[in-house]
């Protein structure tokens, strides 16, 4: 018998909890982010599926401009919309939730963005 015991595997979508990295919305907002993250990891096989689910129904809910990045490495470097950023963990899996913005109103409020290097 190996000395090394072999960790037993578990699926991301098994994971009973969303670890939060940075969140500037809600609380309600926040859950239900991480509900549909749980979700999405449930009903999707695909990074870019869990996404576009994950996307369509904070546009659906909270209007559009939502933009949603699903995986288990990436590196970003967005302008969001201060107010409504969401990077979480489930298992493995990380998701970047933000909110982008309308044509010509950018150029508006450039100036008072935050960065994020995730």
């Amino acid at each position: 018998m190996s000395k090394f015991m072999k960790k037993s595997f578990i699926a991301d979508a098994d994971v009973n909890e969303a670890e939060v990295i940075h969140a500037t919305v809600d609380i309600d907002l926040l859950q239900e982010a991480c509900d549909v993250s749980w979700l999405a990891l449930t009903k999707y096989g695909t990074e870019g599926e869990m996404a576009r689910y994950i996307k369509q129904c904070f546009d659906r809910n909270h209007g559009a401009s939502w933009q949603c990045i699903v995986g288990k490495t990436f590196g970003s470097y967005v302008s969001v919309d201060s107010k409504f950023f969401v990077h979480i963990h489930i298992g493995r899996t990380a998701i970047l939730l933000y909110k982008t913005y309308a044509n010509g109103e950018y150029e508006k409020i450039a100036d008072c963005l935050e960065d994020r290097i995730v």
